[in-house]
């Protein structure tokens, strides 16, 4: 028996050190910390009601000193004695802190952590509903939540003087902090009560290997869409649905460019993160309730204004409505290696919506695919996929037939994963690179797509029609 019990304890030292490093993360953290904040709130509320007159700063160390910390340490200490994961001590007491004191509290947290844990968007859908949150694009649910007081004084801190207040009429507030975007909707518009949208940028831009390393693309792929936009001047046009890793392709492509290239860029709110080589304009709205919306600066504006302002190469954060025109007609007439996003799965699909968009600029049909068949050179398409974000097409344009575009398919999905096809890039966007002393890299790394034709096996791939314009 004695043996027995010095072998237990033997063992129990022995898994001490191991078993104390073990500490909560993600959702699990979330849930202790919200449940200690509401533990506190009690002890709080009495404390400020014994001393109305303490100074906020000594209030303050009060607070985070002789309540909190000693909550957490507690804590710990109980689950070190049953073999626990512990709350990290110095996190917990700032985010359990910051949230009884209703500053940015755990959103704060949420976004410096972010580069450590892979969240890129935060989600608050109203009221005393679960937070959720985008973490290497999974949606995740968070056991948090957070009040309709604390969703205002966020809302409070975020908006400056600067910007119209949210409210009935301005429905709607885009707002920027270090680091963040955040998107604004009023309980007028928004069912459960305020909804809020923050989109985490990355502490740097994220390059082509990055994006090889997260798995975006195969490295020869980069390789070969980056030599052709940046050699090339290739006029690419990214495609696929909300959230795809559009914008993210675009911005390491602009990146790849590096200074000696001088960039207008033309967002609707701000995303892309680039030097100061670069000129960067943003829309603006008009005054709320105004019906003749005075004061607005629109993507078509900045896409006329751009022209003038001595850039090589022009960049439309995504094209949704008149301004595609414009940026067409820019892609037209001798701004090569111009970029821009369009919402579609496919390069037919991507194709077509440029079409439908030019129509808001009351240009008719015929017109607007004219255009794109001599301004577009490439269409990369991207998807999120159950494996991640995904490069699932690469394709040249090469004219149009009657209703039907011209296209080569270069790389395509088959088989879930990325190959290229026997066709190669057409001699004009070859000759391009090379004279700028570039080099076409080989995709022969990647796979040679399969599929049945006609009942037998052969590469998979199009040089010829596809769809209708």
């Amino acid at each position: 028996m004695v043996a027995s019990r010095a072998s237990a304890l033997h063992r129990r030292r022995d898994a001490s050190p191991a078993a104390h490093k073990v500490v909560l993360a993600g959702e699990e953290y979330y849930a202790a910390v919200a449940t200690h904040v509401r533990d506190l709130e009690g002890p709080v509320q009495a404390y400020l009601d014994v001393h109305p007159d303490t100074s906020e700063e000594a209030r303050d160390d009060e607070i985070r000193e002789a309540l909190v910390r000693p909550l957490v340490q507690r804590v710990n200490r109980t689950a070190q004695d049953a073999w626990l994961p512990t709350l990290p001590e110095a996190d917990a007491v700032r985010d359990i802190f910051a949230r009884l004191r209703r500053g940015d509290g755990l959103l704060a947290a949420l976004i410096a952590d972010a580069p450590a844990t892979g969240v890129t968007d935060v989600f608050i859908n109203g009221p005393d509903l679960p937070v959720w949150v985008e973490r290497r694009g999974r949606l995740e649910r968070l056991d948090l939540t957070l009040t309709a007081a604390e969703i205002d004084d966020y809302v409070d801190n975020w908006i400056d003087d600067r910007q119209h207040p949210l409210n009935a009429v301005n429905w709607r507030v885009t707002a920027r902090r270090p680091g963040v975007r955040i998107t604004l909707l009023h309980e007028a518009v928004a069912l459960h009560g305020r909804a809020v949208a923050i989109r985490i940028h990355p502490p740097a831009p994220l390059s082509g290997p990055d994006l090889v390393e997260r798995g975006l693309l195969p490295r020869a792929a980069w390789e070969y869409l980056a030599a052709l936009y940046i050699h090339g001047a290739a006029n690419v046009v990214v495609g696929g649905p909300m959230g795809s890793g559009k914008t993210t392709l675009m911005q390491a492509l602009l990146c790849a460019l590096g200074p000696a290239c001088r960039i207008a860029t033309i967002e609707q709110a701000n995303e892309l993160l680039l030097g100061p080589h670069v000129v960067q304009l943003e829309c603006r709205p008009g005054q709320p309730g105004d019906p003749q919306q005075r004061g607005e600066v629109t993507q078509r504006d900045l896409v006329q204004e751009s022209l003038r302002l001595g850039v090589q190469r022009v960049v439309v954060g995504e094209c949704r409505g008149a301004e595609a025109f414009d940026m067409l007609a820019a892609m037209s007439m001798g701004h090569d290696g111009s970029t821009t996003t369009v919402h579609g799965a496919t390069p037919v699909e991507v194709l077509n919506r440029l079409v439908l968009l030019c129509m808001f600029a009351d240009k008719p049909v015929e017109v607007a695919q004219e255009l794109i068949a001599q301004a577009v050179h490439l269409v990369a398409v991207v998807e999120q996929r159950p494996e991640g974000r995904r490069l699932t097409a690469l394709a040249e344009v090469t004219g149009r037939v009657g209703a039907n575009w011209v296209l080569t398919d270069l790389l395509v999905w088959k088989d879930g994963r990325l190959c290229r096809t026997p066709y190669a890039v057409s001699d004009r966007l070859r000759r391009r690179v090379e004279v700028a002393g570039g080099r076409l890299p080989a995709l022969d790394t990647l796979p040679l797509a399969r599929v049945e034709i006609d009942g037998t096996e052969g590469s998979a791939g199009m040089r010829g029609t596809h769809g209708r314009a």
